[in-house]
């Protein structure tokens, strides 16, 4: 039995060394809102991310955490600040079901890492452009990024304050080489206070 057991712990030792080996860096985001708050990391290419550690807040008692992975990517050549239409090469896997409640996405302005938006699409204008719940808040340059956002798990929170902490080896993981992001509901104040990633290969 002995032996049984320091083996084990052996193999979970070795597991552990192996993730760590494989790590690439760590990221931490936090936002805070109203009636939402978003978090959003552009992800690395080549690496996956994974969810460490999170803990949200909100005065909603219906309110739920929601996590989103990228899922489709298009570049856009032109679009411009405070108008709510983008210019695309392709608009093939993006969806307007009903107007205003079509595909979340998130438009990554320029070469920033903090640049970006959380948007939802409200119409298509197949192969031509992409428009927007919410006007854009940057000027699209020729090549910037909007990814489809893809629910990947949800938690309810309520009125109250959740976290949880994880090892290296993750709560949740996104698409290899796409963004991640995170969002929280509330009635006049929601908040995520930690949202920590960890890329690996």
């Amino acid at each position: 039995m002995a032996r049984k057991t320091f083996a084990a712990l052996l193999i979970g030792v070795l597991v552990l060394l192996a993730v760590s080996a494989r790590t690439a860096t760590y990221s931490t985001r936090y936002a805070s809102g109203t009636t939402q708050a978003v978090v959003m990391d552009r992800g690395l290419i080549g690496f996956i991310p994974l969810i460490v550690g999170y803990e949200v807040k909100s005065d909603l008692a219906s309110s739920v955490l929601k996590f989103f992975t990228g899922g489709a990517a298009t570049t856009s050549s032109a679009g411009a600040s405070g108008q709510a239409t983008a210019a695309v090469a392709s608009t093939a896997n993006f969806l307007a079901v009903v107007p205003g409640e079509g595909d979340y996405v998130m438009i990554q302005y320029g070469a920033t890492a903090t640049k970006n938006q959380w948007n939802r699409i409200s119409s298509i204008t197949d192969g031509v452009s992409l428009s927007f719940v919410d006007s854009l808040a940057f000027a699209i340059t020729n090549g910037d990024k909007i990814y489809r956002m893809d629910q990947i798990a949800q938690k309810e929170v309520g009125d109250s304050t959740v976290s949880l902490y994880s090892n290296a080896l993750g709560i949740l993981g996104g698409t290899k080489s796409m963004p991640i992001a995170a969002t929280i509901d509330g009635t006049s104040e929601c908040s995520i206070n930690l949202f920590s990633l960890v890329y690996v290969k």
